[in-house]
């Protein structure tokens, strides 16, 4: 093999700042701002950090004219961390050891803040304990000037108003720790209570021996923050915002938390891991609005859902009474309906949600809850009763019911059958055999002694309810409510056709009886 002649010695890699900066550009420039502060906040030592962000003006009251015609604004971030940079090198060579790898309640991990800032600036120079290093378009400069005790990052970058509002309006968002005083423009940042804090263990990234991150799951506590007005919720770590949610409220994870290549989300997984924890610990916190929101559907398909925040989720969305619609009993799902009961749709939540709201015992099929009464539900060992054994005022309600069957329904044969059974679901049931035969069952268990005089109005409805079956099956049709006017009005007729035919049956007649 032929000797090589050497031409070059280069890098291994070289890094395109302008290619780089474009790439960073569709994350807004307030990033920019928040990679400093994470990095002050991370030093150890740090009692106080400031930030100012300005117009940069060529003379006094006029901004200074850029070939491009675009404004620059200076960038000052502050911070009085003893030590400073641990090295000054870090702030220019892309995934050096990160001294903050193995400590899960620090934020850095690749030592790409200052280098993705630098990326979007015309000139940064950054001066610490260790010395000053100039980055401008024509390269790197170092010098030896130092500062006894912080660091100081500053910076000259192209800004529209808009990108400076928007920059704003995410700084005050900051959550600060409290042992920290942080300042913007001057103005205190003030820290924020939680409404509530809570442990619990969430996937991290740590170091191993070989200095690799790698996944892990570790316990960490989780403040829970009301928004301000006009503000929309946060995923934070550690007080940075991270991704934008949307959910009831801000979330700061208390540390390290798993993110995208592109540093500005998290995986999906973890979301959700996030949201079960925070309906785990908030549940009575919701309120209807906030139990209807869609992360709570996120939160409900976790296997680790809680069943009291199941039902607290339910309730905040159906209120006290509620039913699954049961396909299995359409009949019972209508009768449900009338008697208050919220039905909530099969489509309502997915098949693990589902599982979950089913588990918890927070919402049972109508045909549990109010199922449809037929003639032969559940009579396996019903207590019938003797005709000569009913007790004083039912044989005159059973004469009763029989007469106003025959002249309602025309009917040539109807059963008519008393059960006492407490325990059976039904106060009475009602079922044709036929065109002109039916069968009608009466609970005395359920309906109670003081029921049973002959006729009376509580009589009349419910016979009248019972027999519009004959004809039609569904609670809630049109047809069931015509069919029971219909009724009404024959017995009418009849009352007044025959009015020696219902005196028979009036209550005082019976309770003479007695």
């Amino acid at each position: 093999m032929a000797d090589k002649k050497l031409t070059k010695h280069l890098p291994t890699y070289e890094v395109d700042k302008q290619g780089l900066a474009k790439l960073l550009e569709r994350r807004g420039k307030e990033f920019a701002v928040c990679e400093l502060i994470q990095n002050s906040w991370d030093e150890d030592g740090t009692t106080a950090v400031e930030v100012e962000l300005r117009l940069h003006e060529g003379r006094p009251g006029k901004p200074a004219v850029f070939p491009d015609g675009r404004p620059r604004y200076e960038l000052e971030v502050r911070d009085d961390a003893p030590e400073g940079f641990a090295d000054l090198a870090h702030a220019y060579t892309l995934f050096a050891e990160s001294t903050k790898k193995n400590r899960a309640d620090q934020r850095g991990r690749f030592n790409l803040g200052e280098k993705l800032v630098i990326a979007v600036c015309d000139y940064v120079q950054v001066k610490t304990t260790k010395g000053t290093v100039e980055f401008t378009d024509e390269g790197r400069r170092e010098f030896d000037d130092t500062q006894p005790a912080g660091s100081t990052f500053t910076a000259l970058l192209a800004m529209t108003e808009e990108e400076v509002k928007t920059t704003e309006a995410v700084i005050m968002t900051l959550l600060p720790p409290t042992s920290i005083t942080t300042t913007f423009n001057g103005i205190k940042l003030t820290p924020r209570e939680p409404s509530k804090t809570f442990d619990v263990t969430l996937r991290t990234e740590l170091a191993d021996d070989e200095g690799y991150l790698r996944p892990t799951r570790r316990k960490t506590s989780v403040g829970i923050h009301e928004p301000k007005p006009g503000e929309t919720a946060y995923l934070y770590e550690m007080g940075i915002p991270v991704v934008e949610t949307g959910d009831r409220w801000h979330v700061d994870i208390g540390q390290k938390v798993p993110l995208t290549t592109d540093r500005d989300n998290v995986p999906p997984g973890y979301l959700r891991d996030v949201r079960t924890a925070v309906l785990n610990a908030c549940a009575d916190m919701l309120d209807a609005d906030s139990a209807d929101a869609k992360w709570i559907n996120d939160a409900l398909e976790d296997e680790t859902v809680d069943d009291d925040a199941v039902k607290a989720v339910i309730k905040g969305r159906y209120g006290d009474k509620v039913v699954i619609d049961d396909k299995s009993d359409a009949e019972g799902t209508k009768i449900a309906v009338t008697k208050g009961y919220t039905v909530i749709p099969g489509g309502a939540f997915s098949k693990d949600a589902w599982k979950a709201v089913k588990g918890a015992g927070a919402a049972k099929p109508a045909g549990q809850v109010t199922p449809s009464p037929k003639p032969h539900a559940g009579e396996a060992g019903l207590d019938l009763m003797l005709p000569e054994h009913y007790p004083e005022g039912v044989a005159a309600t059973v004469a009763y019911a029989r007469w106003m069957a025959q002249t309602l329904l025309a009917v040539d044969d109807i059963t008519i059958r008393v059960a006492n059974a407490i325990k059976w679901p039904y106060a009475a049931t009602y079922g044709p055999k036929g065109n002109r035969s039916g069968q009608l069952t009466l609970n005395y268990g359920r309906l109670g002694h003081g029921f049973f005089v002959g006729r009376s109005q509580s009589i009349d409805e419910l016979l009248l309810h019972e027999f519009s079956h004959h004809r039609v099956s569904d609670h809630l049709s049109h047809d069931f409510a015509d069919e029971i006017g219909r009724l009404g009005a024959l017995l009418v007729q009849a009352a007044l056709d025959d009015p020696d035919a219902i005196q028979a049956f009036d209550p005082a007649d019976a309770l003479a009886a007695r």
